[in-house]
């Protein structure tokens, strides 16, 4: 599941998603949310109907990135032309699939991207989902916070940017937390911590990851274990310190450049949901 804890009252965040269940809620008795000031549910996505919500909580981002402003391939030279056809709601579960599949010259691949952008934006909280992730050379998975007016302080990455979780499929046990900030490219910064399962992958099962974000700190959380955590002074906009609103995004990449080569059969997904894993779909 994708979750939010409440938030108080400010400019918003915008998140890209993919292959992940989004919620927004309070659960106080959760490890990772006693003594936070926000474990209040103010939002959630447990996927329980036969389609994407795209009325009220979700809308999906088609192509290359060129319409957002950005160079083709999203700025990261990814191979994947994005749809809203590879993000299937099934039994619980939201499941992006990366495809094997040109619908468009030069994109080799197919996926989906998905965000809360005007539909849900939050400044503080506990961002939460529940995934399982794909194992394969090339797959990226990727769960994280884009402001909504990314004018307010300049172009990525003096905004910020919060990543809650990235996965690469050739490194099946190993996640990634990271923030960006700085100045505007080539003058940003980044920093986070990776995290390593002591046994197994994260394409075993299903594993919650979150952030607990408030006016001084973001902590990142494993299965409400904590990983990570950034202090006020350790990210800041050359144009203005400040916690700027942000919307939740996910998207599944199918490759980049630097990672290209899919193994295994086609069609792997990304599927997320509360219980079970038996609908993750391997092949197409």
């Amino acid at each position: 599941m994708f979750r939010l804890e409440k938030q108080k009252l400010a400019p918003a965040l915008t998140a890209a998603l993919s292959l992940v269940l989004f919620s927004v809620f309070s659960m106080p008795s959760r490890a990772g949310c006693q003594g936070f000031e926000y474990c209040e549910l103010v939002w959630s996505d447990e996927f329980d109907g036969a389609e994407l919500d795209t009325w009220s909580k979700w809308s999906y981002q088609i192509g290359d990135g060129s319409s957002e402003g950005l160079p083709s391939g999203w700025g990261n030279s990814e191979l994947q032309w994005y749809t809203d056809q590879n993000a299937t709601v099934a039994d619980g579960f939201l499941t992006i699939t990366a495809r094997r599949e040109s619908v468009q010259p030069g994109f080799p691949y197919t996926s989906s991207r998905i965000r809360t952008r005007y539909k849900g934006e939050w400044t503080y909280g506990r961002m939460e989902m529940r995934a399982k992730f794909p194992v394969g050379k090339g797959f990226w998975p990727a769960f994280w916070m884009l402001p909504s007016d990314p004018t307010v302080y300049g172009t990525w990455a003096a905004s910020g940017e919060i990543d809650i979780v990235e996965y690469i499929g050739s490194e099946p046990a190993t996640i990634f937390g990271t923030i960006h900030y700085g100045g505007a490219w080539p003058n940003n910064k980044s920093s986070g911590a990776e995290y390593t399962l002591p046994s197994g992958t994260f394409a075993d099962d299903f594993h919650v990851f979150a952030i607990e974000w408030e006016a001084n700190e973001i902590r990142w959380y494993v299965d409400d274990v904590r990983i990570s955590e950034a202090v006020l002074n350790d990210y800041y906009s050359l144009e203005l310190q400040a916690g700027e609103s942000a919307t939740v995004a996910l998207t599944e990449l199918a490759g980049s450049n630097a990672d290209v080569t899919l193994v295994g059969p086609d069609g792997r997904t990304l599927a997320l949901g509360r219980t079970g894993s038996s609908n993750v779909d391997e092949s197409i």
